[in-house]
């Protein structure tokens, strides 16, 4: 192999590299863009009054809504608290957005 020859092989495959970890990168943004439009839209759904924020009657009522009854009021409270990290009584978007990116709590 000529040493042209192998240069060449050599660019080629640094190119490949390169598309590939560009392709993951963009693959990557879109599912985070996708990820954080659907919490957007799920936030909206909770936030019945459309005022920004959840409180604990909407949280209760689209628990209510989602498992057809109501859950217990100190489950319900227990979420809220762990969600509402400025302490405002309220889960804002960002709260939210964190929280369910966190995903559950699970104790063996």
């Amino acid at each position: 192999m000529t040493l042209a020859l192998a240069l060449a092989l050599a660019l080629a495959l640094a190119l490949a590299l390169a598309l590939a970890l560009t392709l993951a990168l963009a693959l990557t943004l879109a599912l985070t863009l996708a990820l954080a439009l659907t919490l957007a839209l799920i936030f909206a759904k909770v936030d019945a009054d459309s005022s920004g924020s959840i409180s604990a009657a909407e949280m209760s009522a689209h628990i209510a809504s989602v498992y057809g009854g109501a859950m217990d009021e100190s489950i319900t409270t227990d979420m809220l608290k762990a969600a509402d990290t400025d302490g405002d009584g309220e889960v804002s978007l960002d709260e939210f957005k964190t929280i369910m990116r966190a995903g559950p709590d699970i104790k063996p």
